[in-house]
């Protein structure tokens, strides 16, 4: 991806000319990546790194950086800047880079989107202004105006439960207008909302990336492109090989990796009891392994107990026999 030097309305849309037919596919499994931290909060560069090679040995098609697995919104806007920098040396162009540029404030999300280019990333993600709401007209004015300014092509983040405001699945058919809106990632967890989604995009070419990992299968043989799922942190190749099985729509081998998606539902992510038990376990298992830390950006959240961490490491024994 080339390095930016302007950010002017011409500029950007003649750069948009040259790169339109060069953008990656969007597809497959992208992998959220957890953002790993020092025991002083500070970003560890070196884990990012090593993890960062784990998913991409584990055969994955992209990397979603800064999201909710990463912590974004926890980050304080120089480790954002880190991650991003950092992310892109690593990745080396192997595989596409996502990155989150989602604020409450629109010049926020813009700095971002131009910064993400700037260094060399090739998507932006952006879901709804937090705190302040809005209502279906002024969410298309925001989008359309963020896409106007952004110089990567954007995704469409439906997350209501980070957000309170959800994506009206009708305004797809306005997005699918705009040549810099590319698609969505939907983090809804219902199974309507992705039927709806599908209807509104008809036979026009709109990805839709699935969050919630228990609906992963069921999208994919619905028509669905990918997934973004945490748990390729951990187990990359697992959930390759599910994308595979469902893309050749061989039923025995997805009826065998939803049941191990089931147990890392029940085994890891909700063991804690906490709200963010899905980044306590990955990062437990992933330090573990000599990966990253434990350390969470809120360093509020209670550790696991010895019963909790009993439970994970079977959980993880059983699936690396796999």
């Amino acid at each position: 991806m080339s390095r930016l030097s302007s950010t002017t309305g011409w500029w950007l849309t003649n750069w948009r000319k040259q790169n339109e037919m060069s953008y990656p596919p969007l597809s497959g499994i992208i992998t959220p990546l957890l953002t790993p931290l020092t025991r002083q909060l500070n970003l560890d560069t070196q884990a990012l790194g090593r993890i960062i090679e784990h998913v991409i040995a584990g055969g994955i098609n992209g990397i979603f950086l800064l999201g909710s697995t990463g912590e974004g919104p926890a980050l304080s806007k120089k480790i954002r800047k880190q991650v991003l920098r950092e992310g892109v040396k690593s990745i080396s162009g192997r595989v596409p880079l996502f990155i989150n540029i989602s604020a409450a404030s629109f010049l926020e999300a813009k700095a971002m989107a131009e910064l993400a280019a700037i260094e060399g990333a090739d998507y932006v993600v952006l879901s709804p202004p937090f705190y302040f709401e809005m209502n279906r007209h002024e969410l298309l004015r925001y989008y359309i105006s963020l896409a106007e300014h952004s110089p990567l092509p954007l995704l469409v983040y439906n997350a209501p439960m980070y957000t309170k405001t959800a994506v009206d699945p009708e305004l797809i058919a306005e997005f699918i207008k705009h040549p810099n809106i590319v698609g969505i990632k939907d983090s809804s967890e219902s199974i309507s909302y992705i039927h709806k989604l599908l209807y509104a995009r008809g036979e026009e070419h709109f990805p839709i990336l699935i969050g919630p990992e228990m609906l992963l299968g069921e999208s994919l043989l619905l028509g669905c492109e990918g997934g973004v799922c945490g748990g390729a942190n951990l187990y990359p190749s697992i959930y390759v090989k599910y994308y595979q099985a469902a893309k050749e729509k061989n039923m025995d081998d997805m009826e065998r990796y939803q049941e191990v998606l089931q147990l890392i539902q029940t085994r890891l992510y909700a063991v804690s009891g906490s709200p963010m038990g899905i980044v306590i376990g990955l990062k437990y298992l992933l330090s573990k392994r000599g990966l990253c830390s434990e350390h969470l950006a809120m360093p509020v959240y209670e550790s696991l107990s010895r019963e909790q961490i009993n439970t994970i490491e079977l959980l993880d024994n059983e699936i690396r026999q796999i």
